[in-house]
């Protein structure tokens, strides 16, 4: 459930415990206080337990085509519309995007030639995803085979793909 006012500064996202109930309820008088109610991920409900919950992030994460990218905010912001909410959760995006990105890789082991393109999802500021199989050195061969460049950081951030505002795509 998303609790939400007319102004996107007033936006109030489940919390990843909640998802875990049978049904998120939205406060006695929420209604009287202006919010509206909404489920974040309805899917969540419809398929808990279920562990093919993740493929609603991985369907989405293969529309994605050969040369283009794709944030983690426009996967929430995509799934959020089409749930017919404000935003979807940052936590439960997460955790399907690695079991996708997990289950990619099995499948890639397996011998299967065409797998969810998980190395194409980056963070909103265009950097690798670390946690994602064979970290950022396996992602970035990968885009520079799509004919993305990774630019070195400093520190111990990740890499930042070149432009990648330009390879966005639109869902």
């Amino acid at each position: 459930m998303i609790l939400s006012r007319n102004s996107k500064k007033d936006v109030r996202e489940i919390h990843f415990s909640d998802f875990m109930a049978a049904e998120a309820r939205a406060p006695a008088g929420a209604e009287d206080r202006g919010y509206s109610r909404a489920h974040a991920f309805p899917f969540w409900e419809r398929t808990h337990g279920n562990p093919r919950a993740a493929r609603y992030v991985d369907a989405l994460i293969r529309r994605v085509p050969e040369g283009k990218l794709v944030t983690v905010f426009r996967l929430r912001e995509e799934l959020a519309r089409r749930s017919g909410v404000d935003i979807a959760c940052s936590v439960c995006t997460g955790i399907f995007l690695r079991i996708a990105a997990e289950a990619a890789e099995e499948e890639r082991r397996a011998g299967k030639k065409v797998v969810t393109p998980y190395w194409r999802v980056r963070s909103s500021d265009g950097r690798l995803q670390p946690r994602f199989p064979g970290g950022p050195g396996a992602q970035r061969r990968m885009l520079s085979g799509e004919g993305h460049k990774a630019q070195r950081s400093a520190g111990k951030k990740p890499p930042q793909v070149a432009n990648f505002e330009a390879s966005l795509v639109r869902f």
